[in-house]
């Protein structure tokens, strides 16, 4: 299980049909800390948008290399906040590292975000093969899944 994660979704699309799954807040609360990584997600104008940061000692990976891909992923995330250009830095990472589950996690939130909810959910499945049952990832898939319209699978336990 990823611990440590600091999460939240930033939810300003209509109310779930279903109800069960309705987050509300910002996800990365803002921290003094410099060993926190932060992305924060502008919202466009429909649906949500998802952030997520991670403690540095939640970027678990075998390769140095792919953590330097994967902070650049994340920079270009927040700082510059380019989803789709993020997406080269987390694949670089992946190359490296297929087991990195954090940029499993950070793919599919800049898949979200980019509106590819499909792919969003396979990054997930992929990152809770590696950490099963992984509440934040749980709830980032949840998260997807109702702005995809697949509420009623929201409100499973967040894993298919």
């Amino acid at each position: 299980m990823i611990r440590g994660i600091l999460l939240g979704i930033l939810i300003l699309s209509a109310s779930v049909a279903s109800g069960c799954f309705s987050p509300t807040g910002i996800v990365a609360p803002m921290t003094s800390n410099p060993q926190i990584i932060h992305s924060e997600i502008p919202v466009s104008g429909s649906g949500s948008a998802l952030a997520i940061a991670f403690d540095d000692e939640d970027i678990a990976t075998i390769s140095p290399e792919a953590e330097e891909q994967f902070r650049l992923g994340l920079d270009r995330m927040s700082r510059y906040r380019q989803d789709n250009e993020s997406l080269a830095f987390f694949d670089a990472a992946l190359a490296r590292d297929r087991n990195f589950t954090a940029a499993w996690l950070a793919k599919g939130v800049a898949l979200h975000n980019l509106h590819r909810y499909d792919d969003a959910i396979a990054c997930y499945d992929r990152a809770l093969a590696l950490s099963p049952g992984d509440p934040s990832i749980v709830k980032f898939k949840a998260a997807t899944l109702s702005d995809a319209g697949r509420a009623d699978e929201a409100c499973g336990n967040g894993s298919s």
